[in-house]
């Protein structure tokens, strides 16, 4: 779900193991956890480990569910953070708000 700088750090240092598991947990941390709960995953094989947390959850003018979040992500020794919105598809899954067509 990352996305700027971070977003581009994260797809450079993260094998496909790391992308899928911080996609689920993005996922499904967006979909059921309450704000303040922070959906957490970590892959034992790159020891890469991240978080996502929703902040606030509001209809957009246009009527979608969207959430703003603060997201984590450790690559080694290095610590990325950033935050962002995102929006209910149609198909249910959820997409940066600033990705949407």
């Amino acid at each position: 779900v990352f996305g700027g700088g971070a977003g581009y750090i994260t797809e450079v240092y993260l094998n496909g193991d790391d992308m899928a598991q911080m996609r689920a947990t993005s996922q499904a941390a967006l979909e059921d956890h309450r704000i303040g709960a922070a959906g957490e995953w970590q892959n034992p094989e790159t020891g890469h480990f991240g978080s996502i947390t929703p902040t606030r959850t509001y209809r957009a003018e246009d009527g979608r569910l969207c959430r703003d979040f603060d997201q984590t992500v450790t690559i080694r020794d290095d610590v990325y953070e950033d935050s962002g919105t995102a929006c209910r598809a149609r198909d249910g899954s959820w997409f940066l708000a600033s990705l949407e067509a």
